[in-house]
């Protein structure tokens, strides 16, 4: 299956401009994987304007909205032990160069495979890349009843890299 690229404009720096963007890309499962990973990434600057971003993101698939929150605690202990973790995901951020971002508008790249699900389901896995890790990593989403899709299943996200060099 062919990779898809998300490319976002410009790191959301906060919730409104997250909200946009999540009303611009939520349209696909691999958009609600970008909004994933660039709310952990805004969790490392701040950790409430990240904890609501990631409310967003996971868009309350557990019906109480409690997915996001009760991940909380593991987002802590992760991305303090690596703060440099979610830039990982972005292409171009390497540990060679710290995981910096590209100067150009940020994107990410995703795969899927014949275990990906079937997107007429509502449920699909994406697999995201990772230049922090030998293989990319899974992000199951699924399509909300308003047609957005949400992050799901992301906890391998929150897997540990290769540290900067």
């Amino acid at each position: 299956m062919q990779p898809v690229t998300v490319t976002i404009p410009a790191i959301p720096r906060d919730l409104n401009e997250f909200s946009g963007l999540a009303r611009l890309i939520s349209a696909t499962p691999q958009g609600a994987a970008a909004l994933m990973v660039l709310a952990l990434e805004a969790f490392t600057r701040d950790g409430a304007l990240g904890s609501a971003m990631i409310g967003i993101a996971c868009g309350g698939t557990d019906g109480d909205g409690g997915t996001g929150a009760r991940m909380l605690p593991l987002v802590r202990m992760q991305l303090e032990r690596q703060p440099f973790s979610p830039r990982s995901y972005f292409d171009g951020a390497t540990p060679s160069n710290g995981y910096r971002l590209p100067d150009t508008p940020p994107a990410m790249t995703f795969t899927s495979n014949d275990y990906s699900g079937d997107e007429g389901s509502g449920r699909f896995k994406v697999f995201i890349r990772c230049s922090g890790a030998d293989s990319p990593r899974p992000v199951t989403c699924k399509l909300r009843e308003d047609g957005a899709w949400a992050a799901l299943e992301w906890s391998s996200l929150l897997l540990g890299v290769r540290d900067p060099l």
